[in-house]
């Protein structure tokens, strides 16, 4: 196989600029692109090198973990460096794999290994449409990823009581959730039906044993208004800050239905409650 030492320079300027582009979109960075520019091609300067070369020391993970930190402290700087260095990797991984499967789909060319840094001989239009395919699937993967982390961090449980039961459930803070029941103006928390009757029993929503009832007009984005039964209970204490505290001025909005996509949650909280 014949290796052209100026077209594998190209076609790793280009993998590295890419994915020195999606590292700063992850990490929310605003990059320069001059510096993303130098950084691929210091990074594709040093696999020409590796090609040259014959030192055991070249294949090793400290020499190839140095190239990538230099090329993320030239692209960014030293601000959040070792995490970006961790979505370096993340996204080298991902974008390798889904490269290498397009590669060996085609079945048109070859690879070579040498010093442990692969080439081949495929035509760049080919690495590209490989590189454009590895970064879609890169972004839906860490959007994902995000999405969960976000999720997450969001997320509290909330112990709620009503008379002599309790019941804990996961909420997530919405800081669009600026619902109040409109004659007492109490913060209103949001939770799936489904999932009280399984804390609480069905016969939560019998008139007799409640102390209050509400009608609580909402609308969200791309709904028509519409309301929800409020329910008073007794207290909702707040799990994940570790302290006594109860708050008896709140309504549980009642939604039959499911909030969200995720089953990492069944309610939703407002910053006000919290």
């Amino acid at each position: 196989m014949i290796i052209y030492v100026d077209l594998v320079f190209l076609e790793n300027s280009i993998i590295n600029f890419f994915i020195l582009e999606l590292v700063g979109f992850i990490d929310k960075d605003k990059k320069k692109f001059i510096r993303i520019i130098i950084s691929s091609f210091f990074g594709s300067l040093f696999s020409i090198i590796s090609f040259y070369i014959e030192m055991g020391f070249l294949k090793s993970i400290i020499y190839k973990f140095l190239i990538s930190f230099f090329m993320i402290l030239i692209a960014f700087g030293r601000k959040s460096l070792i995490r970006k260095v961790i979505f370096f990797y993340v996204v080298t991984f991902i974008l390798g794999g889904v490269c290498l499967g397009v590669l060996y789909l085609d079945n048109s060319g070859s690879f070579y290994i040498r010093n442990g840094i692969l080439f081949s001989d495929f035509s760049i239009f080919r690495i590209l449409v490989s590189v454009f395919l590895g970064l879609c699937f890169s972004r839906v993967v860490v959007f994902l990823i995000k999405k969960i982390s976000v999720d997450k961090d969001l997320i509290y449980d909330i112990e709620i009581g009503f008379g002599e039961k309790i019941g804990v459930f996961k909420v997530l803070m919405d800081s669009g959730n600026l619902l109040k029941e409109p004659s007492t103006g109490k913060p209103v928390i949001i939770v799936e039906k489904s999932s009280l009757n399984m804390a609480f029993g069905v016969d939560l929503f019998d008139i007799n044993k409640c102390k209050h009832f509400y009608v609580i007009p909402y609308s969200s984005l791309g709904n028509e208004s519409s309301a929800l039964i409020g329910i008073s209970c007794d207290y909702v204490k707040i799990l994940n800050r570790g302290d006594d505290m109860k708050n008896s001025n709140v309504v549980i909005g009642v939604y039959d239905g499911k909030i969200g996509s995720s089953d990492l949650y069944c309610g939703l909280i407002g910053a006000e409650v919290l």
